[in-house]
């Protein structure tokens, strides 16, 4: 079976100037392939009940994820001890969880692939899950005939309906027994969940300490504010301390959400007297910060003694702490690890902090001694204080680097004046690092051998090692440079950067982004240089990752390259001499923003392999970010006249769809004007389906024959209200049956025929329901209209909701919803004709920050009586004729006696033989004349 190793010489350092290791023949212990076997290691001395006091030397290691010995478990961790021999497979596992039995546990140290289950171990109870809890993340030994953690910082509380990861830490005796068990958030309030104590995660780090207390740092309550706590785990039961002391919560407390305070501990005097407590918050404040802790006996809530903040954004400052006496003063240092720190050709810094208490008083004085690794090797991932290791009587530290190589552990020792560094890298092409000549004297002797798997260790004698620090001498050839007389380069890079963006009416020192309007997000920076030449100079500008680099422009020769998805790196001078400036454009992409993005920013800072006079802050541009959209909605019925008549028919009646009447298809169009695209449009339809009145169920209006469609690129779907569904009656299509709309284009017809009595008994049975309004068309002739309308209550309707998803700038969707117009239900109410009022409104989910959109419309069809179906008018009465005719008779009689008495009728003429006429017409008519003559 393939196992996991785990090299005991201070984990196998593959660099290391230390003084009394020997990496040539070191102690192998094997775990189970993906146990992650060796995830924490402690050294622990156990003195046995002799009268001799022997004392047995373990290793303690953590496989977080290995299988336990308590049944009912999966993969929740193990701790074991192993012995220091030559044997890889000696390990035995050392029971924390379920509980022995009265006859006792029987070991199997060597039998790696048996059952690991026993039957003399109690399973975990209802309350709880142990699956993947991770025991072994953090195991600690308070030293020789101390006591032993180990911590589950996923160990799960299980209630009815929730389950919390609050963690656990068990503590074992000195014998690896049983002893106690703490859980910090144990019956803390829950109800927030993650803000209150849901989420403690207890146990990620801890330590035993001399004054016999236990430090679990838990990072996860508050929203990851984070905290530790502090037991006492003394046996003397009767004088104890049994206070639980932790660090400020809440509003009182040192540091932001999601700062992970406690992600790292350590403790010691830092300030010269009493215990202090250190706990590293990684992500507060952008860089990381270590906060430093003092208690008061019987005060729960400890004090906050000092802030100690990141030199880098991101660079997970606090991420590891530990703590050591380096120079020997009788005060203990603290080493604060960022593994996330990131310069040219450099990953990962460590700090020292040897004068803690002057960091309070006088902040120029408490410049920590800064180690850094190679780049991309997360220097300073892990931290050890690994005590005295050449007798000098200064501590030293390790410091690990995993992604360097195949993993890299430097051992730094410690000396009268503090730290000794070794190099972290050997590399001397820069023009700043003097070439270095190192004369070594060494021992001759013979290659140890790494002995069989069973024999004893070799003696440790038979292999002097010389002390490195006397054993060489090195010696330094310096380039000529222009610098100062110190042949220091000094200098002094200033940054001036801003954002082709308009500055942000709502929060000061914001610019603002509004998507779409901008193809492009230009970042323009002016660096000068105000000291000496500053060598290999290079400006580094970090963006969100969803930003794409385009290019840069620049009135200098600067390059500038992608260093990696988050940062691009401009080579800007070497060496940028004294009083240069150059200015730089650096261009971005913000197409690939997400949609649940808010804000950018841009960290923008300079450095070179110079000295530089003043360490700045970088520069910290921000930007809000405005998604934009106006949307305006249409709506329209294909079919916007239709005729309503015909028999009336019960819905029993109607077989097929073709029988309910026409079609009516109403179109909403809903498009995006842009800028920016709209991820979800939410659009609401108020459907009248049935008319109004005082029943549970009324006339049917719209018959909806098939589900709302969505044409759209970004695709939709549409859903109706719970109890709601198309076609209730299951009405099939009847082929044989031509379906054709009944639409016309005249105006409104001008006359209206119906029946007076009719119509009295009709208007009595709808006023119950609808009310009618009076229209004049442009002829003057005066309608009857009922509006079949939500708002105004004189239908019943139900919301059709439509999602439409993805809706890019200048593209429009379309909702199509189909129905039938059961004319056959409007014959006895009698109205010139009926609207129907399809009203329609849109909601636009929130990541749209600003929009415009005309948010309702209305789309109508209207519905006239068939005339052809009318009853025809009832026939004259024949008396009516005879009195009429009667009445014309008297009537005209009557007037020719009125007539005739006022003379009407007689008329005077003149006599045609009277002689003057005679005369007259002779000589007038000379026929007449010839007349007389014969």
């Amino acid at each position: 079976m393939e196992m996991n190793a785990l090299l005991l010489i201070a984990l196998s350092a593959c660099v290391t100037h230390a003084f009394n290791l020997e990496p040539r023949i070191p102690v192998v212990k094997r775990g189970l392939h993906g146990s992650y076997f060796g995830y924490s290691v402690a050294q622990h001395v156990e003195i046995e009940n002799h009268p001799l006091s022997k004392l047995t030397s373990w290793m303690l290691i953590g496989a977080p994820l290995d299988q336990n010995r308590q049944p009912g478990t999966n993969r929740s961790g193990a701790l074991w001890q192993c012995p220091l021999s030559t044997y890889t497979r000696d390990c035995t596992q050392v029971i924390t969880d379920g509980r022995l039995m009265d006859d006792g546990l029987l070991y199997r140290p060597y039998e790696y692939d048996s059952n690991l289950e026993s039957d003399d171990l109690v399973p975990p109870g209802n309350d709880e899950i142990k699956d993947n809890q991770w025991l072994g993340v953090t195991v600690r030994s308070q030293g020789i005939g101390g006591k032993v953690m180990v911590c589950a910082h996923r160990h799960i509380v299980k209630t009815a309906d929730s389950q919390w990861g609050q963690g656990q830490c068990y503590i074992l005796s000195q014998d690896l027994k049983y002893d106690d068990l703490k859980k910090p958030c144990s019956g803390k309030p829950t109800n927030k969940a993650h803000e209150q104590f849901g989420y403690c995660q207890a146990g990620t780090s801890g330590l035993l300490t001399v004054e016999d207390r236990v430090v679990i740092g838990t990072p996860g309550p508050h929203t990851w504010r984070g905290t530790l706590y502090l037991f006492t785990i003394s046996d003397e039961f009767l004088t104890r301390d049994n206070t639980v002391y932790n660090a400020p919560m809440q509003d009182f407390s040192p540091v932001n959400k999601y700062s992970y305070l406690g992600m790292s501990v350590a403790v010691g005097n830092f300030f010269g007297k009493d215990l202090a407590y250190a706990a590293g918050a990684p992500r507060s404040n952008g860089t990381g910060q270590v906060v430093l802790f003092t208690r008061r006996d019987f005060k729960p809530d400890m004090d906050v003694a000092l802030v100690l903040d990141g030199e880098q954004f991101a660079s997970s400052y606090g991420y590891e702490i530990t703590s050591a006496d380096i120079n020997g003063d009788k005060v203990t240092d603290l080493i604060v690890a960022a593994p996330f720190y990131f310069n040219k050709a450099e990953g990962g810094a460590v700090y020292i902090y040897t004068t803690l208490d002057l960091c309070r008083t006088v902040n120029d004085k408490c410049s920590p001694v800064k180690l850094v690794g190679h780049e991309e090797s997360r220097f300073g991932f892990a931290l050890t204080n690994l005590g005295d290791l050449n007798k000098d009587g200064y501590e030293d530290i390790a410091v690990g680097a995993p992604y360097e190589g195949k993993g890299t552990v430097y051992i730094y020792l410690g000396s009268k004046n503090g730290i000794i560094k070794t190099p972290s890298q050997e590399n001397t092409r820069d023009i700043q690092t003097p070439i270095k000549f190192r004369l070594n004297y060494s021992l001759i002797q013979e290659e140890p051998v790494m002995p069989l798997e069973g024999a004893p260790l070799p003696d440790m004698k038979n292999y002097p090692i010389l002390n490195q620090q006397e054993a060489a001498r090195v010696f330094e050839a310096v380039f000529q440079k222009d610098c100062g007389n110190n042949d220091i380069c000094e200098s002094d890079l200033e940054v001036i950067a801003k954002l082709n963006l308009s500055a942000s009416s709502v929060k000061p020192d914001f610019y603002e982004l509004l998507l779409g309007e901008r193809e492009e997000i230009v970042v323009e920076v002016n660096v000068a240089n105000v000291g000496e030449s500053a060598y290999e100079a290079q400006l580094f500008i970090t963006h969100s990752q969803s930003l794409n680099y385009i290019a840069s422009k620049s009135n200098d020769s600067v390059i500038c390259n992608l260093y990696n998805a988050t940062i691009v790196s401009c080579s800007i001078g070497n060496p940028f001499k004294k009083n240069k400036a150059v200015d730089i454009q650096v261009r971005f992409d913000p197409k690939g923003l997400e949609d649940n993005e808010s804000q950018l920013g841009f960290i923008i800072f300079a450095n070179s392999t110079s000295k530089e006079i003043k360490e700045k802050q970088p520069t910290v541009l921000q930007a809000t970010v405005l998604k934009r959209a106006e949307l305006s909605i249409k709506g329209s019925a294909k079919t916007q006249w239709a005729f309503y008549g015909g028999p009336v028919v019960g819905e029993s009646a109607i077989k097929y769809l073709n029988e309910v009447g026409p079609k009516v298809s109403h179109i909403y169009e809903i498009f995006n004007e842009g800028p920016w695209k709209v991820s979800t449009v939410e659009v609401h339809i108020s459907w009248p389906y049935e008319v109004a009145n005082d029943k549970a169920h009324g006339k049917w209006l719209l018959y909806m024959e098939e589900m709302p469609t969505i044409q759209a690129l970004g695709d939709g779907e549409c859903t109706l209200p719970p109890g709601y569904v198309v076609n209730p009656l299951k009405l099939q299509d009847n082929v044989n049956f031509d379906d054709i709309d009944n639409i016309i284009q005249s105006s409104t017809p001008s006359t209206v025929l119906y029946n007076h009595t009719n119509h009295i008994r009709t208007t009595r049975d709808t006023e119950k329901v609808v009310n009618t309004r009076t229209i004049i068309d442009k002829d003057g002739h005066r309608h009857r209209v009922v509006a079949m309308n939500c708002k105004a209550g004189t239908a019943k309707c139900f919301d059709i909701t439509c999602y439409i998803y993805n809706l890019q700038r200048k593209q429009e969707a379309i909702i199509t919803v189909k129905a039938r117009q059961l004319n056959k239900k409007f014959i006895n109410i009698n109205f010139s004709y009926i609207h129907f009022n399809i009203v329609e409104h849109l909601i636009i989910f929130k990541e749209i920050t600003d929009f415009r959109l005309w948010n309702s419309t209305l789309a109508e069809t209207i519905a006239y009586p068939d005339l052809l179906d009318q009853q025809e008018a009832e026939p004259v009465p024949v008396w009516i004729y005879i009195v009429a005719a009667v009445a014309g008779m008297l009537l005209f009689i009557l007037l020719t006696l009125i007539l005739r008495k006022f003379g009407f009728f007689k008329r005077r003429r003149p006599d045609p033989t009277l002689s003057g006429n005679l005369e007259k017409h002779r000589d007038d008519n000379p026929e007449n004349e010839a007349l007389f003559k014969h």
